[in-house]
């Protein structure tokens, strides 16, 4: 076994132990909750063994399974998407792919904001310096990779990797997936910002356009930087080289400590 079948088959057996739980711990409104158990058995494919556990009768009629010498059986679904889409219908609201979206925009915003309003502050160098905000992201993206994982067209692109761009785009038209690849982009993104900021404070270089620059575009903020540190750099050199000359740099870095 590879290491990443290793990889999605531990992401899967999260995706059981959250089905299951919801599943059987779960009433709605007198009724069990409509998480398809038929969706483990598409997930977990070809891994897939029969599960042993007590269930209501009701809900496993409901979900077009059934039980003999204390197995469940389960039944494939008619469509592959039912899969992923089962098991994120029975998510709690703060769960939702959408909630986790939003909340990870709200939460690398006052990073931004601070690095590029206030670098010189104390709060804001303390902060970046912090991995925490790393660890928070990494979590987050971590959730979302295993809601990916019940979508099979999303393990077969991803799978596949960057080799086939159809099949890689195919994933990508999947909510969760974008979620996922859009928290990887936060995370990444205020890494490069952080090293931006942290190598501009150490060079004393002037750094709110090139944070500004990496939050919007990427790596033009890494490339902003290395020119910016590049002319500051010449600019000092021809001060040392001469007397009597403007403190030229003196202007660039005005109003960015």
């Amino acid at each position: 076994m590879s290491w990443l079948q290793g990889l999605m088959m531990i992401l899967r057996v999260l995706v059981v132990v959250t089905c299951l739980s919801a599943a059987i711990a779960s009433p709605i409104s007198g009724r069990w909750r409509p998480l398809a158990f038929t969706a483990l058995h598409t997930s977990l494919s070809p891994y897939a063994v029969p599960l042993r556990c007590k269930a209501s009768p009701r809900a496993i009629a409901w979900n077009g399974g059934s039980i003999h010498g204390g197995l469940l059986h389960l039944t494939s679904l008619s469509s592959a998407a039912d899969v992923g889409n089962s098991f994120v219908d029975a998510l709690p609201a703060l769960l939702q792919p959408s909630a986790v979206f939003t909340a990870s925009n709200a939460f690398v915003l006052p990073f931004w904001a601070l690095m590029v309003i206030a670098p010189g502050a104390q709060v804001t160098e303390k902060l970046m310096r912090s991995v925490t905000p790393f660890i928070v992201l990494g979590l987050l993206y971590l959730w979302l990779a295993v809601i990916s994982s019940t979508f099979p067209e999303a393990v077969e692109g991803l799978g596949q990797g960057a080799g086939q761009l159809p099949v890689l785009t195919k994933a990508f038209s999947l909510e969760p997936v974008v979620a996922t690849g859009w928290v990887h982009f936060l995370a990444e993104d205020l890494f490069v910002g952080r090293w931006v900021y942290l190598d501009g404070r150490k060079n004393d270089v002037p750094i709110r356009h090139s944070c500004l620059l990496s939050l919007l575009f990427g790596p033009l903020g890494v490339v902003s930087h290395l020119v910016t540190r590049d002319i500051v750099r010449r600019l000092r050199e021809a001060k040392d080289g001469a007397t009597g000359e403007p403190a030229v740099e003196d202007v660039l870095l005005k109003g960015s400590r």
